[in-house]
């Protein structure tokens, strides 16, 4: 079990190649550009959005490049800042600045780097919000990437968990598209300011 800075558990839903099988669902389907995504009931309320998407490109590149959250504003949807303030081997917090329909919102994240097991975690260290959990979960499979990204977020002020899960679900095919476009490129595409 993983904790944040405040020893509250966080929940972390992983999904492997194996199961992904056994659930049905094929790979084929995943490589044709389909996202399959979930929401998560958590504590009684509606909680987070998971997405289960294919990349072209080894795990290990797909890796390196979601490993490095400074790197965030050159690919990522909405950031126009992304700033490393303190890293370790396995760690890095890091302050985001995203552009939200009509303003800027400020925060910065605890990001845990798993190279054994591929996997990165996040919790909100500091931002206008109660919560900002997740993680990314990179698989090897068939010449490719199976990537599993999970998010469940509660702004500081009141926002139903419909709209949330809304909002985050429409959001999905544009940051699909830029983590596949910046793994495929070998870290060398950048979105267009």
């Amino acid at each position: 079990m993983n904790f944040n800075k405040k020893n509250i558990p966080i929940i972390i839903l992983l999904v492997s190649q194996q199961e992904l099988f056994s659930a049905g669902i094929d790979i084929d389907e995943l490589k044709k550009g389909r996202i399959l995504t979930e929401e998560k009931i958590v504590e009684g309320r509606s909680g987070g959005v998971k997405a289960i998407f294919w990349v072209n490109a080894k795990p290990e590149v797909v890796f390196r490049e979601l490993s490095d959250g400074g790197k965030f504003n050159e690919f990522m949807p909405g950031i126009t800042l992304s700033i490393v303030k303190n890293s370790g081997d396995n760690f890095q917090n890091v302050y985001y600045k995203l552009h939200f329909w009509f303003a800027d919102v400020e925060y910065v994240l605890h990001r845990v780097i798993d190279r054994k097991n591929m996997e990165i975690t996040w919790n909100l260290l500091s931002g206008k919000f109660r919560k900002m959990d997740g993680y990314w979960k990179i698989e090897g499979g068939d010449g490719g990437s199976i990537v599993t990204y999970y998010t469940d977020v509660e702004p500081e002020v009141y926002v139903p968990h419909f709209i949330i899960i809304y909002v985050t679900k429409k959001g999905l095919p544009e940051l699909v598209e830029a983590v596949r476009k910046r793994a495929e490129s070998d870290g060398k595409w950048k979105k267009k300011n």
